[in-house]
């Protein structure tokens, strides 16, 4: 795939050296936004649940930065199985996959928004501004 298919290619490796060790408190974050946005989640994030929710945050970190540092790295069977896993808990849950995709979308303008904020920090100004995150992926998702 091409930089344009895969937009985190056009970032830096070094970002992924910036962002990793902020991942715990951004992986707090986002699972408490989660809990407050998504109304199918608002239970406390506590027990299995909570520890399906931070293991499927922390993996969807660690992919984007393993694919920053080596974007034409694959996706791997390790990924799919979790997102299928996500979404047949979802099934057995009773729930159609509109919460998960809401969890998706709250964990993206998280990130996006505390990420720009990090990298601003660490000087990546050809990555994000004071005023508006101009992270390749993170438009589309947030709209989606």
């Amino acid at each position: 795939m091409t930089a344009k298919t895969r937009p985190f290619a056009a970032l830096p490796p070094e970002t992924a050296t910036a962002l990793r060790p902020v991942l715990s408190g951004l992986a707090d974050e986002t699972i408490a936004a989660i809990a407050v946005e998504v109304p199918d989640y608002a239970r406390a994030m506590e027990g299995a649940f909570g520890a399906a929710v931070r293991r499927g945050v922390e993996i969807a970190f660690e992919r984007f930065l393993s694919l920053i540092e080596d974007p034409q790295a694959a996706a791997g069977s390790r990924a799919h199985t979790i997102y299928m896993d996500l979404g047949r808990g979802e099934f057995h849950a009773g729930r159609s996959l509109d919460a998960l995709l809401g969890a998706y979308r709250v964990g993206a303008r998280v990130t996006s928004a505390d990420g720009s904020a990090t990298m601003s920090t660490k000087r990546f100004s050809a990555i994000s501004t004071p005023r508006r995150t101009t992270w390749p992926n993170s438009p589309s998702i947030a709209r989606a």
